[in-house]
């Protein structure tokens, strides 16, 4: 498992003894992309301010590249290593040597506007900023289409089926670069995932789940304080419940406690976080409860990982 803080920490799993640390401009709200192999992150340390590094799964730096104003983590490909700097500039690295394959300026980025939000899916890179969202092959970096967007910065993406839904208290939905629907509102709408024909937002503290075709409400789910979409929605506040395609309960759980804040999944069931407790809950049905407070990360595999401030703990969920 993976530290963050004034660098980048490996911890064995089992034992949490520390295999190695790199110290660089890695910071605790930026994840590294990880494979089998080679870990690839963003460091500040480098003189363009913000660059690109690989390092080895023994924590040697296999390469590092200078691309000024990277502050996100790359996104990994079989073969490459793409980020979008917030200058503007798309950059695609070899992951074997950090080769640069492929560099494309989005047209329209001056010196106001920071590229901080982008994504991957069907072999293409999204990108916004302040009024502008662009799609680039990741193939040779061809740029697909660019379109005026509102209130584009900072925004959380998500693409599927060659969509790109935007999420920056709004929500708009674009194919091809043209805007297939949105909606606005006083309340900030939250993106939470798309299955099949449905999209799933909150408003506020109610569920919505929309059709992906024209943005229309198919059913609402009210009260909710966390949300997880994989396949199902699963929504949270003192009990845990999963939701039908059709907005019918499917089951329930009711954990004792403060509410629940943050909904995430592991390989067999659901991890609920509350201000006080971490709760595993087995799709089979058993719960296992771990008094830690103020959790701030978690990460799962062979054992589930959760961090606070101080303390780094590892449960066995098996």
């Amino acid at each position: 498992m993976f530290v963050r803080g004034e660098g980048l920490t490996a911890l064995d799993g089992p034992t949490g003894s520390r295999l190695w640390q790199v110290r660089s401009g890695w910071t605790d709200s930026m994840y590294p992309s990880i494979d089998d192999r080679a870990y690839y992150g963003w460091v500040s340390d480098v003189p363009s301010n913000g660059g690109v590094v690989a390092l080895d799964s023994d924590g040697t730096r296999r390469w590092t590249d200078e691309t000024s104003g990277v502050f996100a983590p790359p996104i990994v490909t079989d073969k490459s290593v793409v980020v979008a700097g917030t200058t503007g500039v798309v950059s695609a690295f070899s992951r074997a040597t950090g080769r640069t394959e492929w560099q494309r300026s989005l047209p329209g980025v001056d010196a106001n506007d920071l590229v901080t939000s982008f994504t991957a899916g069907d072999g293409t890179l999204y990108c916004t900023a302040a009024e502008n969202a662009w799609a680039v092959g990741m193939d040779g970096g061809t740029l697909e289409w660019q379109a005026a967007v509102e209130n584009g910065f900072g925004d959380d993406l998500l693409a599927r089926d060659e969509r790109l839904y935007i999420s920056g208290g709004d929500l708009r939905v674009l194919e091809d670069g043209t805007q297939r629907w949105s909606v606005s509102g006083d309340e900030p709408i939250e993106l939470h995932g798309v299955v099949d024909d449905r999209v799933y937002v909150t408003r506020g503290r109610t569920l919505q789940a929309r059709d992906a075709g024209d943005g229309t409400i198919r059913w609402r789910y009210p009260n909710v304080d966390a949300v997880t979409v994989d396949g199902t929605a699963i929504v949270a506040s003192d009990s845990v419940v999963a939701l039908d395609a059709n907005g019918n309960e499917a089951w329930s759980i009711k954990l004792e406690g403060a509410k629940i804040t943050t909904l995430d999944r592991f390989e067999d069931g659901l991890l609920a976080l509350t201000p006080e407790k971490v709760y595993a809950v087995h799709y089979g049905g058993t719960i296992q409860v771990a008094a830690v407070p103020n959790v701030e990360a978690v990460e799962s595999g062979t054992y589930l990982y959760a961090s606070t401030e101080a303390n780094t703990y590892a449960f066995d969920v098996s």
